[in-house]
């Protein structure tokens, strides 16, 4: 008697068939994910910040053939930022020709915080830098990411490409 070869017809476990991981895993992934992004980067950057603000006081003020930079520190208590940045475009439109043979080139740095706030040694450096200059979107908090679209946005109405 032969033996008998039999398949087995039983399919392997797919994906579609595996049990769904709970939301609170996916929280916890987040969370865990977004610590990890904040402890990792936050020294790092008020590092990068502070150096900024102290080569910024060490240079001279007045220099016409240099490039300045502005740092913008978005906080509720602020100047409107819509209006700094008309501000702006009108201080460059009366500098048209210098602007375009290369003198007066400025950056700009925007400062956002988190949903904690500025920490008080961080609030104290940069309000004591004279090139930090406070900004605002308004007196209601904002998602840091609502904060850089609505920032794209005025940016985008002012800077338009004609």
């Amino acid at each position: 008697m032969k033996p008998r070869i039999t398949a087995n017809t039983a399919a392997p476990p797919s994906a579609s068939s595996a049990v769904p991981l709970p939301p609170i895993i996916h929280a916890i992934g987040g969370s865990i994910g977004s610590a990890l992004a904040i402890l990792t980067f936050y020294p790092l950057e008020r590092i990068r910040v502070e150096i900024q603000s102290q080569q910024q006081q060490k240079k001279p003020q007045k220099s016409t053939n240099r490039s300045a930079h502005r740092i913008w520190m978005l906080s509720e208590t602020g100047d409107p930022l819509w209006e700094v940045l008309e501000d702006q475009q009108q201080k460059q439109s009366n500098c048209a020709a210098k602007i375009s043979t290369g003198q007066n080139k400025t950056t700009t740095t925007l400062i956002v915080g988190n949903q904690l706030g500025y920490s008080a040694d961080d609030e104290k450096l940069l309000i004591q830098s004279p090139s930090v200059r406070e900004v605002s979107l308004g007196s209601l908090s904002l998602l840091t990411s609502q904060c850089i679209s609505i920032t794209h946005h005025y940016l985008d109405r002012i800077f338009e490409i004609e």
